[in-house]
């Protein structure tokens, strides 16, 4: 799940009953590259993601570690009765808790990554 427009408003949030299974959630940027004479993304997320598992586990599907981020947002909340994880993640503030069970996590930058009040907005957003 993607949100293309990277706003502060644009936020996802997901729960599940049992485990919430998850490929690739995005409320965000996340630059491979990044040179800004040549592009007018913005280099740091702005969504946030709100993610719940109220039983089970918050996992990804690759259900192991890899060099892949799985979750990208400005602030990410992960919720879960038994665990989270393991997941690759792109945040620039991160909330995890779970009852029982592990949390494990990889935060991963993404080129040009900058934290939000040290950047400017793009053009007719509201200053940060």
């Amino acid at each position: 799940m993607v949100i293309e427009t990277d706003r502060d408003a644009n936020d996802i949030t997901l729960a599940a009953g049992g485990n919430l299974w998850l490929g690739y959630v995005s409320a965000g940027t996340f630059l491979a590259t990044y040179d800004p004479s040549t592009t007018e993304d913005t280099p740091t997320s702005q969504g946030d993601l709100f993610l719940t598992a109220g039983s089970g586990r918050v996992i990804g599907n690759a259900g192991a570690a890899d060099a892949d981020v799985d979750l990208v947002g400005d602030s990410i909340s992960l919720t879960a009765g038994n665990g989270i994880g393991p997941l690759d993640i792109a945040a620039n503030s991160l909330s995890a808790q779970t009852t029982s069970g592990a949390v494990t996590l990889s935060d991963l930058d993404g080129a040009g990554e900058l934290a939000p009040d040290s950047r400017s907005p793009p053009p007719g957003d509201p200053p940060v």
